[in-house]
């Protein structure tokens, strides 16, 4: 059970890294929605989620990061609006 609980508490202490770069990256979203909307832009950038997704592919989970990326633009999209 000692190898569990540390294998969690690394889980944890990556959790924590991640949920701060999510909300360093919605913040930076909204700072690109206002710019968007300063230039009558769209919100959704095709282009830059096809980049993205290309890079996710690399990666040996990218299935799955795909889903959560899908996810992760939504909200980027809805904080840009």
């Amino acid at each position: 059970m000692d190898k569990m609980n540390g294998l969690r508490t690394r889980i944890d202490k990556l959790d924590d890294t991640i949920l701060s770069a999510l909300e360093e990256r919605f913040a930076i979203a909204e700072e690109i929605g206002a710019g968007k909307r300063e230039r009558n832009m769209p919100v959704r950038d095709v282009k830059r989620e096809r980049e993205i997704y290309d890079r996710i592919g690399a990666y040996r989970y990218s299935d799955g990061l795909r889903e959560v990326y899908s996810e992760v633009f939504a909200q980027s999209r809805r904080l840009q609006k």
